[in-house]
Formats: C-alpha cells, structure tokens, sequence
C-alpha cells in the first residue's frame, strides 16, 4: 500500500510539473506582445506582399496582353492594306476587261457590217 500511495505521489509529481511548464511556456506565448505583434506584421505583410505580387503579375499579363493585341492588330491592318491593294488591282482589271468586251464588240459589229455589206455587192456583182 505504502509502494501505491509512493508511485501515486510521484505520478502526481510529474503530472503537476509537467502542468507548469506547459502553463509556463503558454503564459510566455500569450504574454509576450512582441512575438504576437511580430508574428501578426509578418503576416501582414505577407498577405500585402502576396496581393502586390498578384497585382504585378496582372499589370505584367495586361501589358502583356496589350502588346499583344496591338501586334494582332498590326497583321489585321497590314492584311487589311493589302487587301485593299488586291482589291484596287481586281476593280483594274474588270474595268480594262469591260472595255476590252466593248472593243471586241464594236469590232465584231464593224466585221458583222463588213460582211454585209460584202454579201450585198456580191449579190449586186451576180445579178448585174
């Protein structure tokens, strides 16, 4: 009995001291403002450090992204002037084609009169 009462006591012992020194390093944790303030401002100025690196990466995307457009834009204007261009040389060429169809016209009804009027002296020479 003498030997429980013993191992209990010393059980206790160690369980109380154990219960100080937790106790202990908690009260120094809680009660020591320049970790908590520290520990909090390095948050702090991570979170902000974060949300600043988010926003550079963003600008860099837009920026990116802007010169980006403006070269998609340069080829959309560059085609552009050059279909323009095709355009200018296509409206040249179905304006000389018209006037070639009317020349050709003019000299088929010119041979179309020619012949006629062959065909009618022709006619004169036989029956004269």
């Amino acid at each position: 009995m003498k030997k429980t009462i013993k191992t209990i006591a010393t059980a206790t012992a160690v369980v109380s001291a154990t219960a100080l020194t937790v106790n202990a390093k908690a009260d120094s944790v809680t009660n020591n403002p320049t970790t908590e303030n520290n520990d909090k401002v390095q948050t702090t100025v991570t979170s902000e450090q974060q949300l600043k690196n988010n926003v550079d990466t963003t600008k860099a995307n837009l920026d990116q992204s802007k010169a980006n457009t403006a070269d998609a834009q340069a080829v959309v204007d560059n085609l552009q002037k050059q279909a323009d261009q095709t355009q200018s040389v296509a409206n040249s060429a179905q304006t000389a084609l018209n006037k070639a169809q009317q020349e050709a016209n003019t000299a088929k009804g010119n041979v179309d009169q020619a012949t006629q009027e062959v065909n009618e002296k022709q006619q004169a020479v036989n029956t004269a």
